[in-house]
């Protein structure tokens, strides 16, 4: 069964529109899946819209790496790491990212 949750992240500082990413500046955002897992992710985008970085649950605090692109106005990323076949679906949406979390291997 694949699971498509809500996910709502704030930004710790103000990123209001794709045009304000700096290139290999970090950003941290905190959130949660679903309205029931809280979780911090934390990235880094380069120059060739690559983006790099990690998502944690808070309760468990372990880091899950996590690569993918930017596009015009969001983001894609993707993880193996541990086992998981987990993605998200992010756009900027008034100084959040909002999208979905894609997780097939759940039931």
């Amino acid at each position: 069964m694949r699971h498509l949750l809500a996910i709502t992240l704030l930004a710790s500082g103000l990123l209001s529109a794709q045009s304000t990413v700096k290139h290999g500046q970090e950003y941290t955002f905190h959130g949660v899946i679903h309205n029931k897992y809280p979780i911090t992710l934390i990235f880094q985008q380069y120059v060739n819209d690559e983006v790099k970085g990690s998502y944690y649950y808070d309760k468990i605090g372990t880091p899950i790496a996590l690569e993918g692109y930017s596009h015009s106005g969001g983001y894609e990323l993707k993880t193996t790491a541990y086992g998981f076949n987990e993605s998200f679906s992010l756009k900027i949406f008034h100084n959040e990212l909002v999208g979905q979390w894609h997780s097939p291997n759940k039931s």
